[in-house]
């Protein structure tokens, strides 16, 4: 029974390590590639069972709104994600200019600053995604 729960640990450790240096890679390319990091970063808090914070609010968005979430409902629109930490409040879907309220620029400048200590983690490699 040790053997197999030892071996569960350390799949788990390597998958861990393997989602960690995916996500390195991937914040090291985000500004050539910011698809490619929002998807590393969802699979590595989908990894770590990260809990996502309350997406609620989107039931209130415009119908067109809402379909820019279909494909990927509790993950984040790039271009959302873009105006929020380079604190823009505006952003432009379909060329239409949408503009970022007050709460969610505030929780973008906390997305921004947890971000960059992320990235400062990743770049140092002290970051571990332990069991």
């Amino acid at each position: 029974i040790q053997a197999t729960a030892t071996g569960r640990v350390h799949r788990k450790m390597d998958r861990h390590s393997e989602a960690a240096e995916r996500l390195r890679v991937a914040a090291r390319e985000r500004q050539q590639s910011p698809e490619g990091f929002v998807k590393e970063l969802q699979n590595a808090m989908a990894e770590l069972q990260v809990p996502l914070a309350d997406r609620s609010f989107r039931k209130n968005f415009s119908r067109n709104y809402k379909v820019l979430f279909q494909a990927n409902p509790n993950g984040y629109r790039v271009e959302v994600l873009d105006s929020v930490l380079d604190l823009n409040s505006t952003v432009y879907v379909n060329r239409r200019m949408h503009w970022i309220a007050g709460l969610s620029m505030r929780k973008g400048h906390v997305l921004q600053q947890r971000l960059s200590q992320l990235f400062s983690l990743l770049e140092s490699g002290t970051l571990s995604l332990a069991a």
